[in-house]
């Protein structure tokens, strides 16, 4: 969690939003586009490049292909 923590700093901050109320608060993308005043494809979209970057920022929670976690 900490290697994840201090990865965030390298994320848009607008992509640190959405990563916070989807998947930490647990907001769905309507919820989450209300509260952030912004369409729900645009907290859908942030929400992708933030899950993808955050993979390049942090290769090691990335399973490698056909690898089971």
């Amino acid at each position: 969690m900490r290697l994840i923590l201090g990865r965030l700093e390298g994320l848009h901050p607008l992509e640190r939003d959405v990563l916070a109320l989807c998947v930490w608060e647990g907001l769905s993308a309507r919820e989450a586009a209300a509260a952030l005043a912004v369409p729900e494809a645009t907290v859908r979209t942030r929400l992708h490049r933030a899950r993808s970057h955050l993979a390049r920022l942090v290769p090691e929670l990335v399973p490698a292909e056909g690898d089971v976690r």
